[in-house]
């Protein structure tokens, strides 16, 4: 586990102003999260929570305003998020 937190720790980006990027009406603070997301580039947005996971399907303003604004952020739970990525080499 250490390793893991070890690889974290190499590959994060420290970001103390997060500029407002993308106003989430419908969770105002998860909208944060997002821009944060967002200011460093993310790929992933990795959590359990439902007003997140809602823009990648969900049919409303705010989520397809997401979606077309952001592409290349995508927002899914931790299983499918650890399910991508490489098997470590044995």
């Amino acid at each position: 586990m250490w390793d893991f937190v070890a690889e974290i720790r190499r590959v994060a980006e420290v970001a103390i102003v997060v500029p407002k990027v993308f106003p989430l009406a419908s969770d105002v603070d998860d909208a944060m999260d997002l821009d944060l997301a967002i200011a460093t580039g993310a790929t992933f947005v990795v959590t359990r929570d439902n007003h997140l996971l809602r823009l990648m399907t969900a049919r409303d303003w705010n989520a397809q305003l997401f979606r077309a604004a952001f592409p290349e952020v995508e927002v899914l739970t931790p299983g499918p998020f650890l399910a991508r990525l490489p098997a470590e080499a044995e």
